[in-house]
């Protein structure tokens, strides 16, 4: 019987009844060794299509076959996963579906930052007329404006203010849209 948990020093039998010593410290992290976001898998094919446990032949877990140090690691690292794994409570189909909510929210997210970013002014120009945030070079707080292309180009210009900020001396570095104005709580 296996321990999955076994202390250090202990001995851990296997099926076949062959004895491992099991180093758990570096042994148990080595085990659990993965890119830290996603579990790799456990399983692969091999070329006759067996599914085994990944990077150990099918025929070394075989019944009346000595369990090495190597195929001892691969099962009880295995095992600290699928117990890592069963300690989330999840189904398969729930971690698919939470993946693909999280992708979606993902995108959301990327969405809403492209949205309320700054845009530099060496990068792009707002639509005519449209109020926006101006960030200034050499003014320490953002005012509402606009933008508005005639023959020489385009200026900014301060609300509803004729005159083009840089006649004023403000140098104009970004933009953003204004956010939506409230409407009430969301339900």
């Amino acid at each position: 019987m296996c321990i999955l948990e076994p202390k250090e020093g202990q001995n851990c039998t296997f099926i076949t009844g062959v004895s491992l010593k099991v180093q758990r410290r570096a042994e148990d992290e080595k085990a659990r060794k993965g890119d830290g976001n996603r579990m790799g898998r456990l399983t692969q094919k091999d070329d006759a299509g067996y599914w085994t446990l990944k990077s150990i032949p099918w025929g070394m877990l075989r019944e009346g076959r000595i369990i090495t140090k190597e195929v001892g690691q691969a099962i009880y690292g295995a095992l600290c996963k699928l117990k890592d794994y069963e300690d989330t409570g999840l189904e398969p189909g729930k971690l698919q579906e939470m993946d693909e909510e999280y992708q979606e929210l993902a995108k959301e997210v990327a969405r809403l930052r492209e949205k309320e970013r700054w845009n530099p002014v060496e990068e792009k120009f707002p639509e005519d007329d449209n109020y926006i945030l101006l960030s200034f070079e050499n003014l320490p707080l953002p005012s509402i404006g606009r933008y508005e292309t005639d023959q020489d180009g385009g200026a900014f210009y301060l609300e509803d203010d004729d005159k083009s900020c840089i006649s004023r001396g403000f140098i104009v570095n970004a933009w953003k849209p204004l956010p939506e104005r409230y409407q009430g709580e969301e339900e």
